[in-house]
């Protein structure tokens, strides 16, 4: 089964439609007419290429192809290169990069990198940490990461990770933030709208 194909099957899920429901309306065309023999012998797939340009559920349908592979089907492309940032070596000090990522030299700060993730995946970085809600993390990480993130509070009233005065950098990164008696969070991250800032 081709992603587009697991798209088409979602959509169907999230807009209420069955497969028996398809599966009736296509021989609900095919018997239109019973004594047009030749509808009743046309092929199901003649037929669904048929519903779908015309048809489709009460007029609503899924993006063509096409559509789905310029907008949603990229998101696949960025998942996977997320999937490949993370087995980049990173200085756990510096936050950055020690080896080229696509177009980022050796050295960029892990927040410029977020960035591009955050501009190029319709869902965001959020989407690409936790999934829907957390849902990718087991329980277990999750505890861990809450047990660090319960030991700190935080006074920024700009940074992303900040939720009612609670440190939720833990949460992202599985690490307690580095603070500096001289500069604060040294993790802090500033969300404007869609474009993440190191503070």
């Amino acid at each position: 089964m081709t992603n587009y194909e697991k798209y088409q099957l979602l959509w169907m899920l999230d807009h209420g439609h069955s497969l028996d429901e398809l599966v009736r309306e296509l021989h609900e065309m095919q018997c239109e007419d019973p004594e047009d023999s030749d509808r009743t012998s046309t092929p199901i797939s003649e037929l669904f290429s048929e519903w779908e340009q015309d048809r489709g559920f009460g007029g609503e349908l899924w993006a063509c192809e096409a559509e789905w592979e310029e907008n949603e089907g990229r998101d696949s492309r960025i998942e996977e290169l997320w999937a490949e940032f993370e087995d980049v070596p990173m200085n756990p000090n510096t936050e950055c990069i020690e080896e080229a990522f696509l177009d980022f030299p050796a050295g960029t700060d892990r927040y410029t990198i977020w960035e591009w993730f955050e501009k190029n995946h319709s869902k965001g970085v959020r989407y690409l940490l936790y999934g829907d809600g957390g849902a990718e993390l087991s329980p277990e990480t999750l505890l861990e990461r809450n047990a660090i993130a319960a030991e700190y509070e935080c006074e920024s009233r700009d940074c992303a990770f900040n939720e009612c005065g609670n440190c939720r950098f833990p949460l992202v990164s599985g690490r307690a933030p580095r603070l500096s008696d001289d500069e604060g969070c040294l993790d802090g991250c500033i969300d404007l709208g869609n474009d993440w800032h190191h503070a």
